[in-house]
C-alpha cells in the first residue's frame, strides 16, 4: 500500500514539475516558478495601490519582498497591455513582472535566454500598441545596463544595446509609435543615442553635462524632446539643425536644480538609481501637451515647450514640490497629482481642484491612469 502511494506521488510530482511546465512551454506560455507567483501584499508591504473610484478609495497591491515581513519591491515602472484591461507590467529592482488579475496577484517573467534575470533592475517598460506581444525594456544587470526586446509577450528577450562601461545605467528610454524603426535611449553619463533600424545599429545623438531622465518623441513641433536630471528641458526641431532649450523660466530651472541635488543618488549592491526626478509628464491624449514641476511650481504647455503657463493649484508653498503627476488618458481635462501625503484631483484641466488624503504613508513616486477602465488608478509608493 505504502508503495503505492509512493508511486501516485511520485507521477503526480513529475506531471506539475516537468509534463505541465512543458506542455506550457510549447504552447508558448513564459514559465514561472511556483517561487515566483505571489498573492496580493499586505497593506505594510504595499508598493503599489490601486483606486477603482477615480482616487476616493484605495487598495493595497503589489509584489511582496523575499521574505513574509519584508516591504514590496519598489515599482520603477507600470505598463497596461492596450487590449485586455486585466493584464499589467511592472518593472522593479527585482526583475519583470506580469499581473492578470489588474494587479491582485503577480507572476515574474524569466526569459528563457537570461538577458533578464532575477536581479534585473527594471526601469522602463514599453508595451508596443499595434503588437502587445512586444516589449522593450530598460533594464541594470551585472553592472551595466542594457536595452532589452522581446517579440513572445517576454518568453525569450534579445539585447539590443549594453553600456561598455561598468555601473552605467540606462537612464531613459523611448520608442516610437506606429510602424517607427525608431528607438532612443539615454544613458546616466549623458549620452543619447537612437537606431532607426529597431535597435540593429546604434548612433550618438548628443552628449549632455546631466543625465537625460525623460524622452518623449514625435510632437509637432520637435521630432524629440528630453529633459536632464537638473530639471533642464531641450526640444530637437524635426529639421534636427539645433537644439533649442524650452525649461519653462530660469527662476523655474533653478529650483528643480535644488530639487534634483536635494534628492541626490540612492545607492544599492548593484548601481545607483534616482529615486525621485523632477517632474516631466506628457498627456497621452494630446501629443503637444506637457506639465514640468519645480520645487514651488506646476507647469502647463499646450505647444510642445514654446510657452508654458504657471497651473492654479491648493497647494501650500509647503507641499511642494509635486512628484507624481498623471493625466486620465480616456477624458479631457482630468489630471490627478500627488504632493506632500495628499492626492489633488481636476476635472476641467486644471481651474478647479478637490484633495483627498492618501492612506499610505509613504510618498507617491508615480501615478498611473488605466488606460482601458474608466477611473481606475494606480499609485506606486516607497
Amino acid at each position: 500500500m505504502f508503495l503505492k502511494l509512493l508511486l501516485a506521488a511520485a507521477v503526480l510530482f513529475i506531471f506539475f514539475v516537468v509534463i505541465f511546465p512543458l506542455t506550457l512551454s510549447l504552447a508558448g506560455a513564459p514559465i514561472v516558478s511556483l517561487q515566483d507567483a505571489f498573492v496580493p501584499a499586505t497593506e505594510t508591504q504595499a508598493n503599489l495601490w490601486r483606486s477603482g473610484d477615480n482616487g476616493a478609495t484605495w487598495m493595497p497591491l503589489g509584489i511582496p519582498g523575499e521574505k513574509k515581513k519584508e516591504s514590496g519591491r519598489p515599482i520603477l515602472d507600470l505598463a497596461f497591455h492596450p487590449r485586455d484591461s486585466a493584464i499589467l507590467y511592472a518593472g522593479t529592482r527585482r526583475g519583470l513582472w506580469k499581473s492578470g488579475d489588474e494587479g491582485k496577484s503577480w507572476q515574474r517573467i524569466n526569459d528563457e535566454k537570461h538577458f533578464l534575470g532575477k536581479k534585473s533592475d527594471v526601469s522602463r517598460v514599453i508595451i508596443t500598441p499595434a503588437k502587445p506581444a512586444t516589449i522593450h525594456l530598460a533594464i541594470y544587470e551585472k553592472r551595466r545596463g542594457h536595452v532589452l526586446k522581446s517579440i513572445d509577450d517576454g518568453r525569450t528577450f534579445e539585447e539590443l544595446y549594453f553600456t561598455t562601461t561598468e555601473g552605467v545605467r540606462i537612464s531613459a528610454l523611448e520608442v516610437k509609435r506606429g510602424d517607427s524603426p525608431g528607438i532612443f535611449f539615454a544613458t546616466s553619463d549623458g549620452g543619447l543615442f537612437e537606431s532607426n533600424d529597431r535597435g540593429a545599429s546604434w548612433r550618438a545623438i548628443r552628449r549632455f553635462d546631466n543625465p537625460v531622465v525623460h524622452i518623449y518623441a514625435e510632437s509637432d513641433i520637435y521630432e524629440l524632446m528630453v529633459m536632464t536630471q537638473h530639471g533642464e528641458i531641450f526640444g530637437l526641431p524635426h529639421h534636427r539643425m539645433r537644439w533649442e532649450a524650452i525649461t519653462p523660466a530660469r527662476g523655474a530651472m533653478e529650483d528643480t536644480e535644488l530639487l534634483a541635488a536635494g534628492m541626490g543618488w540612492t545607492i544599492f549592491s548593484r548601481g545607483a538609481f534616482l529615486t525621485g526626478m523632477p517632474l516631466f509628464e506628457r498627456n497621452s491624449r494630446d501629443r503637444n501637451t506637457f506639465y514640468y514641476g519645480s520645487r514651488s511650481a506646476v507647469y502647463q504647455s499646450s505647444d510642445s515647450g514654446r510657452s508654458w503657463h504657471t497651473m492654479d493649484l491648493l497647494l501650500s508653498p509647503y507641499e511642494f514640490p509635486v512628484y507624481a503627476l498623471a493625466a486620465d488618458p480616456r477624458t479631457d481635462g482630468h489630471l490627478i497629482l500627488a504632493a506632500h501625503g495628499n492626492l489633488h484631483k481636476t476635472i476641467d484641466g486644471g481651474k478647479n481642484w478637490g484633495a483627498a488624503t492618501f492612506p499610505s504613508g509613504e510618498r507617491i513616486t508615480k501615478l498611473f491612469m488605466h488606460p482601458l477602465r474608466e477611473k481606475v488608478i494606480f499609485a506606486a509608493v516607497h
